[in-house]
């Protein structure tokens, strides 16, 4: 929920709550509970953050850019093993926008707010998205990255952390491109047939009544966007019949779909890259947990 509703939540509450005093009395809009996260929750988080560091040895950082309109904005995540409470430990130290996402941006940013709050001496690795900036490719070459820059500027025998979310997923896609079929392009291809053609999916909601299978709009798919292979694999895999008989009915249907569903060995060949999806998004979720 946006923090720009809280303009309307507190009467919205006197009218719910209406026999509450305690509700007639509370008045925290848009800009009151800005002024509070900003000026009372943040400092109060970093503080109690730079209290768990006193006793940790070693810490790693990690950021990566998130877009919000024109803003760029990078969170600053410091992450080490607390002996004394949770084991290993994800908290967010900083969250800063910067004029561009370049390496020299980045490297700034992070050994500034490092300094800043004392913790250069502490650092013994870099994580980030697997990508030129930060690490120059996936043998690390080159000197225009943030992580040959920290190593040059904060310790030059910094660890490099590559995301393993995308190694995991990319393994996915390397083993998928030596089979017969080409499943990111067929995914593709049948989202977009139907994604803006109303028509379409009308004709196909009553094939999927004739199944009796209930109709869900399918997903897309993009190799940009790793996470999706999995779910958009299991939607097809749910509503294939429909589709078969769909594609089977229709004139003219795209090439490269009609073949697909010519192939005897094309649901094997979902199942088989569902079956492998579902263990790596399993594995994946416990690796975004914190406190795997």
């Amino acid at each position: 929920m946006s923090i720009n509703s809280l303009d309307c939540t507190c009467a919205l509450n006197r009218e719910i709550f209406s026999a509450s005093d305690t509700a007639k009395k509370v008045t925290c809009n848009r800009t009151r509970a800005t002024a509070i996260a900003t000026g009372v929750l943040s400092p109060l988080s970093v503080e109690q953050l730079k209290t768990d560091l006193q006793d940790v040895p070693f810490i790693s950082v990690a950021t990566d850019a998130s877009n919000h309109g024109s803003t760029k904005l990078f969170p600053l995540v410091i992450q080490y093993f607390d002996v004394k409470k949770n084991g290993i430990t994800t908290k967010v130290l900083v969250i800063e926008n910067t004029k561009n996402e370049t390496s020299d941006s980045i490297t700034e940013l992070i050994i500034r707010q490092l300094h800043r709050h004392d913790l250069l001496s502490k650092c013994i690795a870099f994580s980030g998205d697997n990508c030129n900036t930060n690490f120059g490719g996936i043998e690390t070459y080159g000197t225009n990255n943030v992580f040959h820059k920290l190593r040059e500027n904060l310790n030059p025998n910094l660890v490099g952390v590559g995301c393993t979310g995308h190694v995991i997923n990319n393994a996915v896609h390397h083993g998928c491109d030596l089979l017969a079929v080409d499943i990111d392009s067929i995914i593709l291809k049948i989202y977009n047939f139907f994604s803006i053609y109303t028509v379409r999916t009308e004709a196909f909601k009553e094939f999927c009544e004739t199944a009796e299978l209930e109709y869900k709009q399918l997903l897309y798919h993009s190799k940009t966007r790793w996470p999706s292979l999995f779910p958009a694999i299991e939607r097809i895999l749910k509503l294939y019949r429909p589709l078969l008989n769909y594609f089977e009915s229709i004139e003219r249907p795209p090439v490269l779909i009609k073949q697909f569903f010519e192939n005897p060995l094309s649901e094997a060949y979902l199942f088989l890259i569902h079956s492998i999806t579902h263990t790596i998004h399993t594995k994946i979720q416990t690796l975004e947990k914190g406190d795997n």
